[in-house]
């Protein structure tokens, strides 16, 4: 019997970015670097790629609330939606105490990943990506269990066993969206060091990922 659809309604929001150009932009105003004098379309330009910087954390901010806990949040903290409680989804978590040397790592991550694809129900998938922040990442790496993979994966990738693949240090290929992103590959999964933070309503620095995660 094919199952009935369900209907889901949502207000979008609108995040508006405003400037302006005044006279004391431009007036007396030295571009910087040079000896000119900043002109209107300098200064358009300037102010426009600050709004698009901010529009793509607000952006980067939502996705990544999803991924944390299935809600979209703005800079205020206010939750525009629970995508998990709208579809009756739960989110599948797991310790996997790095702290401790004889921890079975591999094991986690298998856990992990079934965890994943009985969450599919069938659907396919092209792989798996975790993005750690820094305390996470460099725990695991450090692990007694994951430590001499780490280093062969860095003598086989031709660096030298001193190549460092945390946060911008360098670019190992991962699959979608996070193409050309650094990361390690163990057990199945790319582990990318993420080590992004956007500014909320407040002006305080956020995490996009919080201590000692993974997602």
């Amino acid at each position: 019997k094919t199952g009935l659809g369900k209907a889901h309604a949502y207000n979008l929001p609108h995040f508006p970015v405003n400037d302006s150009i005044l006279a004391a932009d431009l007036q007396g105003r030295r571009r910087p670097g040079s000896d000119q004098v900043q002109d209107a379309q300098y200064v358009l330009g300037k102010k426009m790629r600050e709004m698009r910087v901010k529009l793509d954390q607000t952006l980067e901010w939502m996705r990544l609330g999803v991924l944390r806990a299935g809600l979209v949040k703005d800079g205020a903290g206010t939750t525009i939606l629970d995508i998990y409680n709208d579809f009756g989804i739960s989110q599948g978590t797991a310790s996997y105490i790095l702290g401790t040397a004889g921890t079975d790592v591999m094991g986690k991550i298998a856990a992990t990943k079934r965890t994943i694809l009985a969450g599919l129900r069938g659907e396919l998938m092209t792989g798996f990506v975790a993005l750690c922040s820094d305390a996470f990442y460099d725990a695991f790496i450090a692990h007694a269990n994951v430590q001499k993979a780490y280093q062969y994966f860095q003598n086989n990738n031709g660096q030298n066993l001193a190549g460092d693949y945390s946060a911008g240090s360098a670019v190992q290929s991962a699959p979608g969206l996070f193409a050309g992103v650094p990361g390690f590959k163990f057990g199945g999964v790319t582990w990318i060091n993420y080590s992004g933070n956007v500014t909320d309503a407040t002006g305080a620095s956020v995490p996009m990922i919080d201590a000692n995660s993974a997602y």
